[in-house]
This record gives structure tokens, C-alpha cells and sequence, in this order.
């Protein structure tokens, strides 16, 4: 059987496993309309070991039963004792941390979330918790579905599988592959058959949008599948910090993998670029890009990062790399699947800040426009339907810089690069090589298909 790949920022992770015998569902006839109301994970956990939430979201009119939608939240990344216990990114790492560091809410707040007390969605989206990109009214094109929020609360994209233990002392759950595979399942043993799924992130959730998005696809095998990916340009193909995580990260699915300490019959997107293929492959989905091209968020995570050690290369070439994806995004995506707006600025998570003036680009639709036509299943430009790059300065694809990569021995690469669920191999991963001549190999048929 041949399965289509996807995606220029995709992966392949077929049939999560994670707690699929457990038949664990959403809840039963919903909640109250319009709110949000925050559940454990039956057997999710985060970084320092206490259970993960995710939030159910009832609309205030359940007018679109056969769509949903399920917002990643973004989050910091940690890879040793010094980033794992840094003020910052240690607030990613427990739900009370997220709770109290990052959405301001008091203890008393977070007691009745945790309880299962449900929130109005119209009070949780109050300008000073900041959420993210949620559908509070019915101005919102989301409007009217149910959905998931789900923060991340393990330091790893939502891609990790392993207990670490760091310096010998301190002990990470990099479980965020594990709470994403429990949230997939969940979903499809109450809703098998939905119709149109939209997958967002921002920040940190961008990358896991842009990441776990084929896996989303191949689960509902009749949906459409819109995937927003706001801010998401801290970590892509073709840039440096990608070929450092790759090589390093070990809670990653690069050959750094610790292997030992993973858990079994737990899949995750297995991020890799030797095998280019095709962009888009898959008609039944659509993905936009939305950002600034000098996030300030992403620019002061670089820094941090590099002091911390990560390779993440300097700031002209991450311009550079940004540019020469969303070059390849809009060349070399089939018609009607791909899109992009990048604009001269310096704002993180456009999205959840309402869109700031500064994120739009004159001459053209706002940023807020674009996002809403799109998720709204319609070309983000209604006046030139056939417009899909929207940037504040042309370029083609002379602006890719080139790159020296070294090709793995076929066995080897083979090693690398399968998964085990029940000890059988499930998906032979890839990410496409974006930069240089390889990305001509997307153009071969043989790149269209793999077998399963």
C-alpha cells in the first residue's frame, strides 16, 4: 500500500500508538456552552512528572459538529541540567508553571481549573492571560467548533519520548510526543469522523503544528486539514539550529537519540531531510506561514540558546534560510495548498496579540486577513485567488545559500530512521532538504510515494 507524504515542514509518524487501548474520550455531551474546562491526560505527564491537562473547548453554538480544532501552545525547549533548570524554560516544564508564569493566573484560579471547574471562553481570553488564538466570539473563523487547547508542559516541541536524566541528578520527562499521541487518540475515539480539522500553533506550537500535521491527516482519512503556523521560525529545514538539534538534541529523533531511555510503542515525527520529496502531497490539506522576519522572541531565544552552547548560526543567515523556504513553500507546492505572509517586523505569536498594525504589509491584505480567510477555507485573498506568498520583499531562489550535507550509508540511514510500535517498523520519515541542488529530487515521481 502507497501512502502520499506530506509537507514542507512535515514529517511522516503513522498510527500513534499512546494510550489507544484505553479507549480514553472527550467528555461525554460536552460542557457548558462557551467555555473552557481543563482535564488531566489519563496517562500524560510533564517535564517534572505531574499529570498534563489539556482544555476542552465547548462554543457557544455547536454549529460545525463535523469540524474541530486543536491549538498547540507554544513553548521553550530545554537539553541539559543548565537550560532545564533556567528560569525561563523551567516554567515549561510543569502545569503550574504554565499556569502561573505564563498565563498570570493565581493559585485559587489554578486549583478550580485543575478541579475541572470550566471557565467562560470570553474571561480566559482577558488580555492579560493571553492564550493564544482561540474563538471567543463569533467574529472568530473558528466560531462555532468544538476544540482542544493543549499546552506544552514537556521542554521538546511536543516531539520527545524520553525520561533524561541530566548530570545525573535531574530527572526530565520529555514526554510531549506521548501527551500529542494520548490528545490524537482521544480525539478520534469520540470523533472518527470528522469532516475539517484546523491544526494552530504559535511559537513552540508552531513547530509541533508543522510537525505533527501528516500524522493529523493520515488518522482522518476523509477531513481537510488547515494547519496555521504563527512565529514558528525558530527551528525549520535548512537553518542551523535544525542541523544542531538533528546532531545533538537527545530527546530528539536525530542520530543523537538516546535510544536506551525512550519509551516504547510511543511514535513521534522523526525529523530528518536525506530523502527530499514533494511539498504538498496530500490535496485534502492547506498550510500558512505567518510571521515577522525579525521576531524579537525568536531572536532573543537565539541568543540565549547560543550562550547555552546550541549552533544556531548568526542572524543573516536565519533571514536568509527563512526567506529560501518560503521561496521553495511558494515555488514548489502544488496549486491552492501552501501559503505565506512574512512581514518586516519584530512582533512574536501574531495571532495571539490580535494583530498588531506593525505585522501588516502595506500594499496588500492584514495579517488578521489572511489568517481568517484561510482558516475559513477560502484563499486569503479574495480579490487575487490565486496569490499565495504575501512578503514584504521579493526574492527567488538565489537567495538559498548553499549547503554541504553528507549523505548516510543506505544502511545506516535506515537504522536511523525507523520507528518501532510493537516491534514492526512503522514510517521511514522525512523532512525535505529545502536548500541546494537536492531539492530538485522533489520533482521526481518516485518522490510522490512511499510503501506500507
Amino acid at each position: 500500500m502507497s501512502r502520499l507524504k506530506a509537507l514542507v515542514f512535515g514529517a511522516v509518524a503513522a498510527g500513534v500508538a499512546a494510550d489507544s487501548s484505553t479507549r480514553e474520550t472527550l467528555p461525554a455531551g460536552g460542557k457548558a456552552a462557551g467555555t473552557i474546562t481543563f482535564l488531566p491526560l489519563r496517562s500524560g505527564r510533564c517535564g517534572e512528572g505531574d499529570k498534563a491537562y489539556y482544555g476542552y473547548v465547548e462554543p457557544a453554538v455547536n454549529s460545525d459538529p463535523d469540524k474541530f480544532f486543536i491549538l498547540l501552545v507554544g513553548g521553550g525547549i530545554c537539553w541539559s541540567m543548565a537550560t532545564c533548570q533556567d528560569n525561563y524554560d523551567r516554567a515549561w516544564l510543569s502545569m503550574d508553571s504554565f499556569f502561573k508564569e505564563k498565563l498570570g493566573l493565581n493559585d485559587t484560579v489554578i486549583g478550580e481549573l485543575k478541579n475541572g471547574t470550566s471557565m467562560p471562553l470570553a474571561d480566559f481570553m482577558h488580555e492579560g492571560i493571553r492564550p493564544g488564538y482561540l474563538p471567543a466570539d463569533s467574529s472568530h473563523p473558528l466560531a462555532g467548533r468544538r476544540g482542544i487547547y493543549l499546552p506544552t508542559c514537556t521542554g521538546d516541541f511536543l516531539l520527545g519520548r524520553h525520561t533524561l536524566t541530566y548530570n545525573d541528578e535531574l530527572v526530565v520527562r520529555h514526554y510531549g510526543a506521548l501527551n500529542m499521541g494520548i490528545t490524537l487518540n482521544m480525539l478520534k475515539n469520540t470523533l472518527p469522523d470528522l469532516k475539517e480539522i484546523a491544526l494552530l500553533g504559535g511559537s513552540g506550537g508552531g513547530i509541533s503544528a508543522a510537525a505533527w500535521m501528516d500524522t493529523v491527516v493520515d488518522k482522518w482519512k476523509d477531513a481537510k486539514v488547515n494547519v496555521l503556523v504563527d512565529s514558528g521560525f525558530l527551528m525549520f529545514p535548512g537553518s542551523d539550529m535544525f542541523d544542531w538539534w538533528d546532531q545533538t538534541v537527545t530527546w530528539g529523533t536525530g542520530p543523537a537519540m538516546d535510544k536506551e531511555n525512550r519509551l516504547q510503542d510511543t511514535p513521534a515525527p522523526i525529523l530528518s531531510w536525506t530523502e527530499p520529496m514533494l511539498a504538498i502531497s496530500e490535496s485534502r490539506i492547506r498550510v500558512a506561514y505567518l510571521a515577522c522576519d525579525d521576531d524579537g522572541t525568536v531572536s532573543s531565544d537565539r541568543k540565549r540558546m547560543r550562550l547555552d552552547g546550541a549552533q544556531v548560526g548568526d542572524t543573516l543567515r536565519h533571514l536568509k534560510d527563512q526567506f529560501c523556504l518560503l521561496v521553495h513553500l511558494r515555488d514548489d507546492s502544488p496549486a491552492n495548498q501552501a501559503y505565506s505572509y512574512f512581514a518586516e517586523c519584530e512582533s512574536h505569536y501574531i495571532s495571539r496579540d490580535n494583530f498588531p498594525q506593525v505585522a501588516n504589509i502595506a500594499g496588500t491584505i492584514t495579517a488578521k486577513t489572511f489568517v481568517e480567510n484561510f482558516l475559513a477555507g477560502n484563499a486569503p485573498d479574495p480579490g487575487n485567488p490565486t496569490k499565495s506568498a504575501f512578503w514584504f520583499d521579493n526574492h527567488d531562489k538565489s537567495i538559498c545559500p548553499a549547503k554541504t550535507t553528507t549523505t548516510p550509508e543506505p544502511q545506516k540511514k535506515k537504522e536511523d530512521n525507523t520507528q518501532e510500535v510493537n516491534g514492526g517498523a512503522v514510517a521511514t520519515p522525512t523532512w525535505p532538504l529545502l536548500c541546494g541542488a537536492a531539492w530538485l529530487a522533489l520533482l521526481a515521481p518516485a518522490a510522490l510515494t512511499i510503501d506500507r
